[in-house]
């Protein structure tokens, strides 16, 4: 069985989740990144380099994290329309699709865009747990909300889901064939396609969880300048995978800046392996500046999160590749629905997998009964 996981820290390819289905002995890919905008899925999913994976999968599992149901409504404005463009080429890709609504990103992010999930699933005909619900139902939501890390679950609870999913593969229904997806132009862009690697010396070549790497290293005070070839022009730079880590033992959380004719855009870079949004719709043009020169004309993000120390000297910027659309397209705007409390059918529904949840929470309250007095005869 060869499986695809789709997702944030919960899907990572050293993470619990991940592991269950190597013990059942599935053969798993994971795309999931700690800090991934939702159009980092579109990334992975048009990307060159995983484009085998994809087409190989038996089963894509796309599990929902926090920037799923943000309550700002100026984000979910920009997330939603993702989301379902998401859905459209899971669909388009005729294999068998699961959606995994956990706790965390509820919990985290909010109640408001719960049933958005949900129409979309019953619509192109993907297969549905609802973690969240499941606990809300059963009156143990607070048993498991309520514990120190709440945005990353105890191992027992998704390495247990993935055995489970596993075992029920063969009962997971194939999507329903849609006609007019109506899918933007996507692109991806690696900068090792335009750049000579072998006679560039910024480049640092690193092994990835799913492929080999080259990462190109902006010093700080240093700029890079593109020429694009001809088909990559008048196109949105959408997006862009960072790696900054891969070249440094260092937490460098740092910025840079995209300049092209008519505006510079920062976009902040985490520590780690990420894919970022750049906002302010960016148009590529044959001569793009990246830098981290500030000046009062950069236009800083509106949504999202970074830090002032982001701007302290010595920074470096890990950059690996684009997600590009041509930018007289645009992603399909979307209405919230008003409809709360949507339940998808019956034959898609498998949040009946989580009955084990059940079982362990009265093991673990068993187990603390006998323990407490114990560890409190010493207070």
């Amino acid at each position: 069985m060869k499986i695809v996981l789709l997702g944030s820290c919960e899907s990572r390819w050293n993470d619990p989740f991940t592991e269950g289905f190597r013990k059942f002995g599935a053969n798993v890919k994971s795309f999931g990144l700690a800090s991934i905008d939702p159009l980092g899925h579109i990334y992975y999913l048009f990307r060159q380099k995983t484009k085998k994976y994809i087409e190989e999968a038996d089963l894509i599992i796309f599990s929902l994290d926090e920037t799923a149901f943000r309550k700002n409504k100026d984000i979910a404005q920009i997330n939603l329309p993702v989301f379902s463009c998401i859905y459209k080429i899971l669909n388009s890709l005729q294999k068998k699709v699961l959606i995994v609504q956990w706790l965390h990103g509820i919990h985290h992010g909010g109640y408001t865009y719960t049933s958005f999930h949900k129409i979309q699933s019953e619509k192109y005909g993907f297969n549905f747990i609802d973690v969240f619900n499941f606990l809300s139902k059963e009156s143990i939501l607070d048993f498991y909300a309520n514990i120190i890390n709440p945005v990353h679950p105890p191992i027992f609870i998704t390495s247990t889901l993935a055995c489970k999913i596993c075992e029920n593969f063969d009962f997971f229904k194939k999507p329903k064939k849609i006609k007019n997806l109506n899918i933007p132009s996507f692109q991806t862009l690696d900068l090792d396609e335009i750049i000579d690697v072998k006679n560039n010396k910024d480049f640092v070549k690193i092994r990835s969880f799913l492929c080999k790497e080259n990462i190109y290293k902006l010093e700080n005070k240093k700029e890079l300048k593109l020429i694009l070839p001809a088909k990559y022009c008048d196109m949105k730079i959408l997006a862009v995978h960072f790696w900054n880590n891969s070249f440094t033992p260092e937490n460098l959380l740092s910025y840079c800046i995209f300049e092209n004719k008519k505006q510079k855009v920062l976009i902040p870079v985490y520590n780690h392996q990420a894919i970022i949004a750049l906002e302010y719709n960016f148009t590529t043009n044959q001569d793009i500046k990246i830098h981290n020169r500030l000046d009062d004309d950069v236009k800083k993000p509106k949504y999202n999160v970074f830090y002032d120390r982001i701007f302290e000297e010595g920074k470096q910027a890990g950059i690996i590749g684009f997600l590009l659309m041509p930018k007289n397209e645009t992603l399909e705007e979307i209405k919230i629905p008003d409809d709360l409390n949507f339940e998808i059918s019956k034959e898609y529904d498998f949040t009946h997998l989580c009955e084990y949840l059940k079982d362990y929470k009265i093991i673990i309250e068993q187990y603390n009964q006998r323990k407490d007095p114990i560890k409190l005869q010493v207070l």
